[in-house]
């Protein structure tokens, strides 16, 4: 088999929007300028952002950053955060900016959708990771993180609504 690398390889456009995003908010503000966590997974690209003076901020969990930003302006990463992550910012007195990927965004409607409408919402993805951080956060106690088989078997669902999605 012979393989071929496509180049150049790119990066999503939520990527790039987060990116433009971070950049801008740089350029336009002044004071302290935090991302809260990774922007991307990509620790090259960390690393360019926190030479151009944003501070990179990387907590177990969203909520727990937060905690460590003392001022300024927080740059919410691509992988979207939860609406409590957004409430506590205000309420920390900080200036959020939301570089969250709009496919991010639009999972995080449909989820809220769907547990508004009485659906329990299995959302298949990986623990630990921040994207579903924030999307079961959406509807806590109506989301569920589902990452292996194992997890499927110990939910324990109660009604006939319901959707899964990932």
């Amino acid at each position: 088999m012979q393989v071929l690398k496509i180049t150049p390889r790119g990066y999503c456009h939520g990527v790039v929007d987060a990116f433009r995003i971070a950049k801008r908010v740089r350029e336009e503000t002044h004071g302290p300028v935090h991302m809260l966590g990774m922007l991307v997974h990509n620790t090259h690209a960390t690393d360019d952002l926190q030479r151009q003076g944003i501070e990179l901020v990387d907590q177990p969990n969203r909520l727990a950053g937060l905690e460590h930003i003392k001022e300024g302006t927080v740059i919410f990463t691509a992988h979207g955060v939860s609406p409590q992550v957004k409430q506590r910012a205000v309420e920390l007195g900080l200036t959020p900016v939301d570089a969250t990927c709009s496919d991010v965004v639009r999972t995080h409607e449909l989820v809220a959708d769907l547990a508004r409408k009485g659906y329990e919402v299995v959302y298949i993805g990986r623990k630990g990771h921040p994207e579903p951080e924030g999307v079961v956060g959406e509807a806590p106690g109506r989301v569920y993180l589902v990452q292996d088989p194992e997890d499927i078997d110990a939910l324990e669902l109660e009604g006939d609504r319901i959707a899964v999605t990932c």
